[in-house]
């Protein structure tokens, strides 16, 4: 029997957009920083998490996505990741 744990909010520190982005700033151009937060925000919406849980360290596994329930699922969950 898997033990469940805690969700996302109870593990994981909040982090501002403006934190985020400076933790992104080296691997994305600051041309592409709108698109980073657009991301962010669908991603957490995907996994039913205020968009603050979203770090930019984050995995997947962290926010609780998966397993997926259909192809079409797993192919965009791939694609983002």
């Amino acid at each position: 029997m898997r033990l469940r744990r805690p969700p996302p909010a109870e593990r994981l520190s909040p982090q501002s957009d403006d934190q985020f982005l400076a933790a992104l700033s080296k691997r994305v151009p600051d041309s592409q920083h709108a698109l980073a937060l657009n991301l962010r925000h669908m991603i957490a919406e995907f996994a039913g998490v205020d968009a603050n849980f979203v770090l930019a360290t984050a995995t997947f596994d962290e926010l609780d996505i998966g397993p997926a329930d259909s192809i079409d699922t797993i192919d965009f969950l791939l694609r983002l990741e």
